[in-house]
Protein backbone atom coordinates (compact mmCIF):
# COMPACT_ATOMS: atom_id res chain seq x y z
CA UNK A 1 0.00 0.00 0.00
CA UNK A 2 2.99 2.51 1.02
CA UNK A 3 4.36 2.05 -2.94
CA UNK A 4 1.05 2.61 -3.92
CA UNK A 5 1.11 5.97 -2.51
CA UNK A 6 4.80 6.84 -3.39
CA UNK A 7 3.91 5.95 -6.74
CA UNK A 8 0.88 7.77 -6.92
CA UNK A 9 2.50 11.07 -5.31
CA UNK A 10 5.55 10.43 -7.55
CA UNK A 11 3.12 9.88 -10.63
CA UNK A 12 1.08 13.40 -9.74
CA UNK A 13 4.46 15.40 -9.04
CA UNK A 14 5.54 14.53 -13.00
CA UNK A 15 2.45 15.73 -14.12
CA UNK A 16 2.00 18.73 -12.53
CA UNK A 17 2.70 22.31 -13.59
CA UNK A 18 5.81 23.02 -11.61
CA UNK A 19 7.21 20.13 -12.79
CA UNK A 20 6.36 21.05 -16.52
CA UNK A 21 7.82 24.58 -15.67
CA UNK A 22 11.05 23.53 -15.11
CA UNK A 23 11.14 21.04 -18.32
CA UNK A 24 10.49 24.02 -19.96
CA UNK A 25 13.28 26.24 -21.89
CA UNK A 26 14.12 29.72 -20.73
CA UNK A 27 13.72 31.72 -23.41
CA UNK A 28 16.95 33.55 -24.62
CA UNK A 29 16.49 37.47 -25.06
CA UNK A 30 18.50 39.74 -26.75
CA UNK A 31 18.64 43.51 -26.98
CA UNK A 32 19.36 46.62 -28.88
CA UNK A 33 19.11 49.97 -27.10
CA UNK A 34 19.52 52.95 -28.91
CA UNK A 35 19.78 56.47 -27.54
CA UNK A 36 20.64 60.03 -29.00
CA UNK A 37 20.66 63.20 -27.55
CA UNK A 38 21.49 65.65 -30.58
CA UNK A 39 19.07 64.44 -33.27
CA UNK A 40 19.31 66.84 -36.32
CA UNK A 41 20.80 70.24 -37.06
CA UNK A 42 17.06 72.19 -36.43
CA UNK A 43 16.76 69.45 -33.09
CA UNK A 44 17.33 71.35 -29.68
CA UNK A 45 19.67 68.73 -27.81
CA UNK A 46 18.24 66.71 -25.34
CA UNK A 47 19.52 66.04 -21.98
CA UNK A 48 18.56 62.64 -20.74
CA UNK A 49 17.98 60.65 -23.78
CA UNK A 50 21.68 58.71 -23.82
CA UNK A 51 20.97 58.54 -19.77
CA UNK A 52 17.91 56.38 -20.00
CA UNK A 53 19.30 53.89 -22.43
CA UNK A 54 21.70 53.61 -19.38
CA UNK A 55 19.44 52.90 -16.83
CA UNK A 56 17.07 50.80 -19.11
CA UNK A 57 20.54 48.82 -19.36
CA UNK A 58 21.29 48.32 -16.47
CA UNK A 59 17.43 46.82 -15.65
CA UNK A 60 16.95 44.24 -18.35
CA UNK A 61 20.09 43.09 -17.10
CA UNK A 62 19.32 43.28 -13.16
CA UNK A 63 16.23 41.91 -13.54
CA UNK A 64 15.14 40.72 -17.25
CA UNK A 65 17.53 37.88 -18.35
CA UNK A 66 19.46 40.41 -20.65
CA UNK A 67 23.40 38.66 -20.63
CA UNK A 68 25.34 41.84 -21.50
CA UNK A 69 27.06 39.73 -24.46
CA UNK A 70 23.82 39.42 -25.87
CA UNK A 71 22.79 43.16 -25.07
CA UNK A 72 24.19 46.19 -27.70
CA UNK A 73 23.95 49.57 -26.46
CA UNK A 74 24.15 52.17 -28.94
CA UNK A 75 24.73 56.01 -27.59
CA UNK A 76 24.97 59.18 -30.33
CA UNK A 77 25.39 56.96 -33.02
CA UNK A 78 24.59 57.10 -36.41
CA UNK A 79 22.96 54.60 -38.62
CA UNK A 80 25.58 52.64 -40.44
CA UNK A 81 26.52 52.05 -36.52
CA UNK A 82 23.09 50.82 -35.75
CA UNK A 83 22.92 49.37 -39.13
CA UNK A 84 25.85 46.91 -38.11
CA UNK A 85 24.12 46.11 -34.72
CA UNK A 86 21.30 44.72 -36.13
CA UNK A 87 23.14 42.54 -38.27
CA UNK A 88 25.37 41.49 -35.23
CA UNK A 89 22.45 40.35 -33.19
CA UNK A 90 20.54 38.82 -36.07
CA UNK A 91 23.45 36.46 -36.94
CA UNK A 92 24.00 35.84 -33.05
CA UNK A 93 19.93 34.94 -32.93
CA UNK A 94 20.49 32.58 -36.29
CA UNK A 95 23.83 30.99 -34.82
CA UNK A 96 21.24 29.83 -31.62
CA UNK A 97 18.16 29.02 -33.93
CA UNK A 98 20.56 26.68 -36.18
CA UNK A 99 22.12 24.81 -32.94
CA UNK A 100 19.08 24.99 -31.03
CA UNK A 101 15.72 25.34 -33.12
CA UNK A 102 13.55 24.65 -30.59
CA UNK A 103 15.47 27.08 -28.33
CA UNK A 104 12.80 30.79 -28.09
CA UNK A 105 14.25 33.67 -28.33
CA UNK A 106 13.32 37.54 -28.18
CA UNK A 107 14.74 40.88 -29.27
CA UNK A 108 13.55 44.15 -27.87
CA UNK A 109 14.57 47.15 -29.42
CA UNK A 110 14.61 50.06 -27.49
CA UNK A 111 14.80 54.07 -28.96
CA UNK A 112 14.83 56.87 -27.23
CA UNK A 113 15.60 60.63 -28.99
CA UNK A 114 14.34 63.19 -31.40
CA UNK A 115 12.14 61.98 -34.48
CA UNK A 116 9.61 63.35 -36.92
CA UNK A 117 6.70 61.88 -38.67
CA UNK A 118 8.34 59.35 -41.05
CA UNK A 119 11.94 58.91 -39.18
CA UNK A 120 14.51 58.70 -36.20
CA UNK A 121 17.06 61.29 -35.98
CA UNK A 122 20.53 59.61 -35.35
CA UNK A 123 23.09 62.71 -35.53
CA UNK A 124 22.11 64.09 -38.30
CA UNK A 125 21.46 61.00 -40.00
CA UNK A 126 17.63 59.77 -40.17
CA UNK A 127 16.55 56.32 -39.90
CA UNK A 128 13.09 56.01 -41.35
CA UNK A 129 10.33 53.82 -39.18
CA UNK A 130 8.90 51.87 -42.21
CA UNK A 131 12.88 50.61 -42.17
CA UNK A 132 13.36 49.84 -38.51
CA UNK A 133 10.00 48.10 -38.75
CA UNK A 134 10.74 45.94 -41.27
CA UNK A 135 13.86 45.53 -39.74
CA UNK A 136 12.40 44.03 -36.77
CA UNK A 137 9.58 42.06 -38.85
CA UNK A 138 12.22 39.94 -40.38
CA UNK A 139 14.04 39.45 -37.45
CA UNK A 140 14.57 35.30 -36.97
CA UNK A 141 13.56 36.04 -33.19
CA UNK A 142 10.72 33.93 -32.09
CA UNK A 143 9.09 37.36 -30.44
CA UNK A 144 9.87 40.95 -31.42
CA UNK A 145 9.18 43.98 -29.02
CA UNK A 146 10.14 47.58 -29.96
CA UNK A 147 9.36 50.51 -27.38
CA UNK A 148 10.03 54.19 -29.05
CA UNK A 149 10.36 56.95 -26.79
CA UNK A 150 10.49 60.04 -28.93
CA UNK A 151 7.92 62.49 -30.74
CA UNK A 152 5.97 61.10 -33.18
CA UNK A 153 5.91 57.94 -32.44
CA UNK A 154 2.38 56.55 -33.06
CA UNK A 155 4.01 56.25 -36.92
CA UNK A 156 5.11 53.08 -35.75
CA UNK A 157 1.83 51.80 -35.30
CA UNK A 158 -0.60 51.29 -38.70
CA UNK A 159 -3.97 49.89 -37.69
CA UNK A 160 -3.93 47.14 -41.01
CA UNK A 161 -3.80 43.80 -39.64
CA UNK A 162 -2.71 45.40 -36.09
CA UNK A 163 -4.35 46.11 -32.60
CA UNK A 164 -4.29 49.63 -31.89
CA UNK A 165 -5.23 50.84 -28.49
CA UNK A 166 -4.37 53.45 -26.30
CA UNK A 167 -5.81 52.42 -23.58
CA UNK A 168 -5.14 49.94 -21.09
CA UNK A 169 -4.98 46.66 -22.51
CA UNK A 170 -6.25 43.06 -21.03
CA UNK A 171 -4.27 39.78 -22.42
CA UNK A 172 -4.85 36.31 -20.95
CA UNK A 173 -2.95 34.99 -17.40
CA UNK A 174 0.56 35.31 -18.00
CA UNK A 175 2.33 31.70 -18.49
CA UNK A 176 5.71 31.06 -17.40
CA UNK A 177 6.80 29.45 -20.96
CA UNK A 178 7.06 30.88 -23.96
CA UNK A 179 4.29 29.74 -26.51
CA UNK A 180 3.90 33.11 -28.63
CA UNK A 181 5.62 34.88 -31.14
CA UNK A 182 5.10 37.48 -33.40
CA UNK A 183 5.49 41.40 -32.63
CA UNK A 184 4.51 43.85 -30.23
CA UNK A 185 5.29 47.64 -30.14
CA UNK A 186 5.09 50.22 -27.55
CA UNK A 187 5.57 53.94 -28.16
CA UNK A 188 5.38 56.78 -25.89
CA UNK A 189 3.36 59.56 -27.23
CA UNK A 190 -0.01 59.02 -29.91
CA UNK A 191 -0.30 60.57 -33.22
CA UNK A 192 1.09 64.01 -33.21
CA UNK A 193 1.74 64.32 -29.90
CA UNK A 194 5.50 65.29 -28.33
CA UNK A 195 6.93 63.26 -25.81
CA UNK A 196 8.94 65.00 -22.72
CA UNK A 197 11.83 64.68 -20.68
CA UNK A 198 11.98 66.63 -17.24
CA UNK A 199 14.90 68.22 -15.44
CA UNK A 200 13.11 67.16 -11.96
CA UNK A 201 13.03 63.07 -13.33
CA UNK A 202 16.72 63.80 -14.81
CA UNK A 203 15.13 61.94 -17.71
CA UNK A 204 11.76 61.07 -19.92
CA UNK A 205 8.42 60.82 -18.43
CA UNK A 206 7.47 57.58 -20.20
CA UNK A 207 10.69 55.64 -19.59
CA UNK A 208 10.93 56.80 -16.02
CA UNK A 209 7.48 54.91 -15.59
CA UNK A 210 8.82 52.43 -17.84
CA UNK A 211 11.67 51.73 -15.43
CA UNK A 212 9.49 51.87 -12.12
CA UNK A 213 7.20 49.58 -13.89
CA UNK A 214 10.13 47.03 -14.99
CA UNK A 215 11.61 47.44 -11.24
CA UNK A 216 8.33 46.16 -9.62
CA UNK A 217 5.90 49.03 -10.01
CA UNK A 218 3.71 47.32 -12.87
CA UNK A 219 3.10 44.43 -11.15
CA UNK A 220 -0.05 44.36 -10.53
CA UNK A 221 -1.38 40.79 -9.62
CA UNK A 222 1.34 40.82 -6.77
CA UNK A 223 3.31 37.37 -8.60
CA UNK A 224 6.73 39.03 -8.60
CA UNK A 225 6.70 38.89 -12.21
CA UNK A 226 6.07 41.94 -15.02
CA UNK A 227 4.92 41.10 -18.10
CA UNK A 228 4.79 43.48 -21.45
CA UNK A 229 0.97 44.26 -20.96
CA UNK A 230 1.23 45.55 -17.19
CA UNK A 231 4.81 47.73 -18.01
CA UNK A 232 2.31 49.07 -20.60
CA UNK A 233 -0.75 49.38 -18.28
CA UNK A 234 1.70 50.87 -15.82
CA UNK A 235 3.41 53.59 -18.19
CA UNK A 236 0.15 54.46 -19.76
CA UNK A 237 -1.58 55.72 -16.90
CA UNK A 238 1.54 57.64 -14.88
CA UNK A 239 2.45 59.15 -18.38
CA UNK A 240 -0.93 60.82 -19.15
CA UNK A 241 -1.57 62.09 -15.55
CA UNK A 242 2.04 63.28 -15.31
CA UNK A 243 1.54 65.49 -18.70
CA UNK A 244 -1.92 66.07 -18.23
CA UNK A 245 -0.98 70.03 -17.00
CA UNK A 246 1.66 70.98 -19.36
CA UNK A 247 1.55 73.42 -21.30
CA UNK A 248 2.77 71.48 -24.84
CA UNK A 249 0.47 68.81 -23.94
CA UNK A 250 -0.77 65.39 -23.24
CA UNK A 251 1.15 62.63 -23.90
CA UNK A 252 -0.82 59.26 -24.88
CA UNK A 253 1.45 55.90 -25.32
CA UNK A 254 0.12 53.71 -27.31
CA UNK A 255 0.01 49.63 -28.06
CA UNK A 256 0.02 47.70 -30.90
CA UNK A 257 -0.20 43.84 -30.20
CA UNK A 258 0.45 41.07 -33.14
CA UNK A 259 1.85 38.38 -30.38
CA UNK A 260 0.23 35.27 -31.63
CA UNK A 261 -0.31 32.57 -29.36
CA UNK A 262 -1.01 31.50 -24.99
CA UNK A 263 -0.38 33.90 -22.45
CA UNK A 264 1.47 37.18 -21.83
CA UNK A 265 5.22 37.88 -21.68
CA UNK A 266 7.08 38.03 -18.76
CA UNK A 267 9.91 41.24 -19.22
CA UNK A 268 11.69 41.25 -15.58
CA UNK A 269 11.68 39.13 -12.20
CA UNK A 270 12.44 42.09 -9.17
CA UNK A 271 13.12 39.05 -6.96
CA UNK A 272 16.29 38.55 -9.64
CA UNK A 273 17.45 42.41 -8.53
CA UNK A 274 20.52 42.24 -6.14
CA UNK A 275 18.82 44.11 -3.62
CA UNK A 276 15.09 44.29 -3.12
CA UNK A 277 12.94 46.75 -1.20
CA UNK A 278 9.43 44.59 0.25
CA UNK A 279 5.93 46.50 -0.01
CA UNK A 280 3.87 44.33 2.58
CA UNK A 281 -0.03 43.70 1.78
CA UNK A 282 -1.19 46.42 4.87
CA UNK A 283 0.72 49.66 2.84
CA UNK A 284 -1.42 52.18 1.00
CA UNK A 285 -0.97 54.84 -0.87
CA UNK A 286 2.14 56.15 -3.63
CA UNK A 287 5.75 55.54 -2.49
CA UNK A 288 8.67 57.74 -3.97
CA UNK A 289 12.35 56.03 -3.46
CA UNK A 290 14.99 58.36 -3.67
CA UNK A 291 18.54 57.40 -4.14
CA UNK A 292 19.85 59.15 -1.36
CA UNK A 293 23.68 59.71 -2.76
CA UNK A 294 22.70 60.29 -6.65
CA UNK A 295 19.50 62.59 -4.84
CA UNK A 296 17.73 61.47 -8.20
CA UNK A 297 14.06 59.42 -8.30
CA UNK A 298 14.97 55.28 -8.18
CA UNK A 299 11.42 54.36 -8.94
CA UNK A 300 7.43 55.57 -7.97
CA UNK A 301 5.04 52.97 -6.30
CA UNK A 302 0.95 53.67 -6.25
CA UNK A 303 0.80 50.68 -3.87
CA UNK A 304 -3.02 49.58 -2.55
CA UNK A 305 -4.08 47.76 0.65
CA UNK A 306 -3.93 43.87 -0.19
CA UNK A 307 -1.28 43.73 -2.64
CA UNK A 308 2.51 42.46 -1.79
CA UNK A 309 5.04 44.18 -4.04
CA UNK A 310 8.51 43.94 -4.41
CA UNK A 311 11.06 46.53 -6.29
CA UNK A 312 14.12 45.28 -7.53
CA UNK A 313 16.68 47.96 -7.12
CA UNK A 314 20.74 48.61 -6.85
CA UNK A 315 22.85 47.94 -3.96
CA UNK A 316 22.95 51.74 -1.89
CA UNK A 317 20.72 54.02 0.18
CA UNK A 318 17.62 54.69 -0.71
CA UNK A 319 14.81 57.48 1.60
CA UNK A 320 10.93 56.00 0.85
CA UNK A 321 8.49 58.82 1.02
CA UNK A 322 5.24 58.19 1.19
CA UNK A 323 2.49 61.57 0.88
CA UNK A 324 -0.18 61.74 2.98
CA UNK A 325 -3.46 64.47 3.60
CA UNK A 326 -0.89 66.28 6.54
CA UNK A 327 2.20 64.56 6.73
CA UNK A 328 5.40 63.11 4.91
CA UNK A 329 6.05 59.18 6.07
CA UNK A 330 9.77 59.04 6.20
CA UNK A 331 11.93 55.85 6.03
CA UNK A 332 15.82 55.69 5.66
CA UNK A 333 16.18 51.73 3.97
CA UNK A 334 20.12 50.61 3.62
CA UNK A 335 20.41 47.91 0.83
CA UNK A 336 23.56 45.64 0.53
CA UNK A 337 23.87 43.31 -1.88
CA UNK A 338 21.48 40.09 -2.02
CA UNK A 339 19.36 41.99 0.79
CA UNK A 340 16.02 42.28 1.23
CA UNK A 341 14.29 44.84 3.35
CA UNK A 342 10.59 45.94 3.95
CA UNK A 343 9.35 49.36 4.08
CA UNK A 344 6.93 49.47 7.91
CA UNK A 345 4.33 51.76 8.60
CA UNK A 346 5.88 51.13 12.40
CA UNK A 347 9.63 52.39 10.87
CA UNK A 348 8.75 55.41 8.92
CA UNK A 349 9.14 59.01 10.60
CA UNK A 350 6.25 61.44 10.60
CA UNK A 351 7.33 65.06 9.27
CA UNK A 352 4.36 67.51 9.00
CA UNK A 353 4.45 69.22 5.66
CA UNK A 354 4.85 73.02 7.55
CA UNK A 355 7.99 72.07 9.22
CA UNK A 356 9.04 70.37 6.25
CA UNK A 357 8.58 73.35 4.38
CA UNK A 358 10.01 75.69 6.82
CA UNK A 359 13.50 73.67 7.64
CA UNK A 360 13.70 73.01 3.70
CA UNK A 361 13.29 69.56 2.02
CA UNK A 362 16.52 69.02 3.91
CA UNK A 363 15.05 67.92 6.81
CA UNK A 364 14.18 64.53 4.58
CA UNK A 365 16.85 64.68 1.75
CA UNK A 366 19.94 66.50 3.34
CA UNK A 367 20.45 68.45 0.08
CA UNK A 368 24.37 71.04 0.53
CA UNK A 369 23.62 74.16 -1.36
CA UNK A 370 25.77 74.13 -4.84
CA UNK A 371 29.51 75.61 -3.87
CA UNK A 372 29.99 78.24 -5.55
CA UNK A 373 32.27 77.27 -9.00
CA UNK A 374 35.07 78.80 -10.59
CA UNK A 375 32.50 79.90 -13.43
CA UNK A 376 30.54 81.71 -10.57
CA UNK A 377 33.42 83.55 -9.62
CA UNK A 378 34.63 84.50 -12.85
CA UNK A 379 30.89 85.81 -13.34
CA UNK A 380 30.88 87.91 -10.38
CA UNK A 381 33.80 89.28 -11.20
CA UNK A 382 33.17 89.96 -14.33
CA UNK A 383 29.88 92.09 -13.84
CA UNK A 384 31.63 93.80 -11.16
CA UNK A 385 34.42 95.45 -13.98
CA UNK A 386 31.25 95.61 -16.52
CA UNK A 387 29.59 98.26 -13.26
CA UNK A 388 32.17 99.77 -12.53
CA UNK A 389 33.08 99.85 -16.28
CA UNK A 390 29.39 101.79 -16.79
CA UNK A 391 29.99 104.31 -13.88
CA UNK A 392 33.70 105.49 -15.44
CA UNK A 393 32.41 105.49 -18.60
CA UNK A 394 29.74 107.55 -17.89
CA UNK A 395 31.99 109.93 -15.50
CA UNK A 396 34.47 110.34 -18.21
CA UNK A 397 31.87 110.88 -20.90
CA UNK A 398 30.77 113.59 -18.69
CA UNK A 399 33.82 115.17 -17.47
CA UNK A 400 34.60 115.20 -21.22
CA UNK A 401 32.08 116.91 -22.74
CA UNK A 402 32.03 119.42 -20.13
CA UNK A 403 35.50 120.57 -20.53
CA UNK A 404 34.28 120.24 -24.80
CA UNK A 405 31.91 122.41 -24.03
CA UNK A 406 33.94 125.11 -22.22
CA UNK A 407 36.69 124.84 -24.60
CA UNK A 408 33.69 125.65 -27.20
CA UNK A 409 32.84 128.77 -25.15
CA UNK A 410 36.09 130.09 -25.11
CA UNK A 411 36.17 130.29 -29.47
CA UNK A 412 33.04 131.93 -29.32
CA UNK A 413 34.32 134.99 -26.59
CA UNK A 414 37.19 135.43 -29.09
CA UNK A 415 39.76 133.31 -26.91
CA UNK A 416 41.23 129.80 -26.98
CA UNK A 417 41.16 127.11 -23.85
CA UNK A 418 43.86 124.97 -24.85
CA UNK A 419 43.84 123.69 -21.50
CA UNK A 420 40.19 122.70 -21.88
CA UNK A 421 40.53 121.39 -24.82
CA UNK A 422 43.67 119.20 -23.73
CA UNK A 423 41.10 118.40 -20.80
CA UNK A 424 38.16 117.41 -23.29
CA UNK A 425 40.51 115.27 -25.53
CA UNK A 426 41.58 113.46 -22.76
CA UNK A 427 38.28 112.36 -20.61
CA UNK A 428 36.70 111.48 -24.18
CA UNK A 429 39.72 108.99 -25.18
CA UNK A 430 39.07 107.56 -21.82
CA UNK A 431 35.62 107.27 -21.93
CA UNK A 432 36.47 105.62 -25.23
CA UNK A 433 38.99 102.82 -23.73
CA UNK A 434 36.21 102.90 -21.00
CA UNK A 435 33.29 102.01 -23.20
CA UNK A 436 35.65 99.18 -24.77
CA UNK A 437 36.58 97.53 -21.39
CA UNK A 438 32.70 97.49 -20.40
CA UNK A 439 31.82 95.42 -23.47
CA UNK A 440 34.39 93.35 -23.56
CA UNK A 441 33.53 92.10 -19.66
CA UNK A 442 30.01 91.93 -20.21
CA UNK A 443 30.61 89.31 -23.40
CA UNK A 444 33.08 87.67 -20.65
CA UNK A 445 30.16 87.55 -18.41
CA UNK A 446 27.90 85.92 -20.68
CA UNK A 447 30.50 83.38 -21.63
CA UNK A 448 31.31 82.50 -17.81
CA UNK A 449 27.29 82.83 -17.50
CA UNK A 450 26.67 79.86 -20.31
CA UNK A 451 29.43 77.71 -18.84
CA UNK A 452 28.36 78.11 -15.36
CA UNK A 453 24.97 77.06 -16.63
CA UNK A 454 26.78 73.57 -18.33
CA UNK A 455 27.96 72.75 -15.11
CA UNK A 456 24.73 73.19 -13.07
CA UNK A 457 23.08 71.16 -15.84
CA UNK A 458 25.66 68.15 -14.94
CA UNK A 459 24.10 68.65 -11.05
CA UNK A 460 21.91 66.35 -10.14
CA UNK A 461 18.17 67.91 -9.55
CA UNK A 462 17.46 69.11 -6.04
CA UNK A 463 14.10 69.15 -4.81
CA UNK A 464 12.54 72.30 -3.48
CA UNK A 465 10.58 73.09 -0.67
CA UNK A 466 7.88 74.79 -2.24
CA UNK A 467 6.86 70.48 -3.13
CA UNK A 468 6.71 69.90 0.52
CA UNK A 469 4.06 72.84 0.80
CA UNK A 470 1.18 71.21 -0.72
CA UNK A 471 0.89 67.90 -1.08
CA UNK A 472 -1.58 68.12 -4.04
CA UNK A 473 0.29 70.80 -5.61
CA UNK A 474 1.29 69.67 -9.55
CA UNK A 475 5.49 68.89 -9.22
CA UNK A 476 7.45 71.54 -9.99
CA UNK A 477 9.02 71.65 -13.64
CA UNK A 478 11.87 73.50 -13.66
CA UNK A 479 12.62 72.36 -17.76
CA UNK A 480 10.67 70.53 -20.27
CA UNK A 481 12.13 69.19 -23.27
CA UNK A 482 10.30 67.67 -26.08
CA UNK A 483 11.63 65.00 -28.58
Amino acid sequence: MRIAINWFVWLCFCLSPAWVFASQKEIVRFALLVGNNAGNKLDRPLRYAERDVQRLHNTLKDLGGFAPRRTRVLLGKDDNQLTKAIEQIEQQIKQLRKTSPKQPTMLLFYYSGHADTKAMHLGRTPVAFTWIRARLKRSSAQVKVGIFDTCQSAQMIRKKGARRTNKQVKLPPQISNLTTEGEAIITSSGKGEDSHELERLKGSIFTHYLISGLRGAADANADTKVTLNEVYNYAYQHTITHTLFLSSGIQHPSFRNELRGHGQLILTHPRKSFAQLHFGKQLDGTYYILNKHKRTLAAELIKKKGAYQVLGLHQGQYIVIRRGQRNYHVQNVILSKGQRARVQNNKMEVLSYGSSASKGIGRILPIPERPQSTMQTALYASLGIVGFGLLSTGALYGFGYQQYAQAEQSLKNSRRDAKAEQNSASLLTGGHAALGVTAAAGATAVLFYMLDQQQAAKTPIQLTPQLASNPKRTPLITFVHTK
